[in-house]
């Protein structure tokens, strides 16, 4: 069994963000773009890195959760920014990044659970206010959409259904351009307790 990752870190990520606070309004630093755009490049070696040792679902989750954080605080820190639209772009790139490095995971675990005969691809959910002219906009997102029925523990899905969900709970589904990337935390959550059950099935 791949024994799991020692916990991964970037160590610049919240150097930077209290350097971001604190940069003057009228002007993206020198030091800061400098930060922003090695940050941008890290979270996509770092998940690279990950993924060539062929990591166990404990560290894939770890990594995720990892991403997810890094990726809220970024999300947060863009949203505050009113009128500077360099550090918005600035900000929004390593955002990207992120979305990146969390696709290629995905993309990682899609392959995993066709190893072990679960077929499926990604399928894109409309939010329930995307596209309306809303105060709040809710975007939708990609899910996991099996290609044959699934039973898995107490999981028990029909061919169609989403992992996440059955499909009868969706509307406007539709099957994306990148099969392999995965946006719902709720479908990757349930992709890694497959892939764990399947290691812990493997060591008994």
């Amino acid at each position: 069994m791949v024994q799991s990752l020692p916990k991964t870190r970037n160590t610049t990520d919240h150097q930077q963000l209290k350097t971001y606070k604190s940069a003057p309004s009228s002007k993206l630093s020198s030091d800061l773009k400098k930060s922003l755009e090695e940050s941008q490049a890290q979270y996509l070696r770092t998940t690279q890195s990950l993924l060539a040792r062929k990591p166990n679902a404990a560290a894939l989750h770890q990594h995720l959760v990892f991403l997810r954080k890094s990726r809220d605080s970024y999300h947060n820190q863009s949203n505050r920014i009113k009128s500077d639209e360099e550090k918005k772009q600035s900000i929004n790139a390593v955002i990207s990044s992120i979305d990146e490095a969390i696709s290629s995971v995905s993309r990682y675990m899609v392959a995993q659970l066709a190893s072990l005969g679960i077929e499926g691809g990604a399928a894109y959910a409309y939010g329930p206010r995307e596209g309306v002219n809303y105060a709040i906009h809710t975007a939708g997102r990609d899910h996991f959409q099996l290609a044959l029925p699934l039973v898995q523990g107490r999981l028990v899905r029909q061919m169609g259904d989403l992992l996440c969900k059955s499909s009868r709970d969706f509307w406007g589904l539709r099957i994306t351009d990148d099969p392999h990337r995965v946006t719902c935390w709720a479908c990757l959550k349930w992709m890694l307790k497959i892939l764990e059950a399947q290691e812990k099935t493997a060591d008994d």
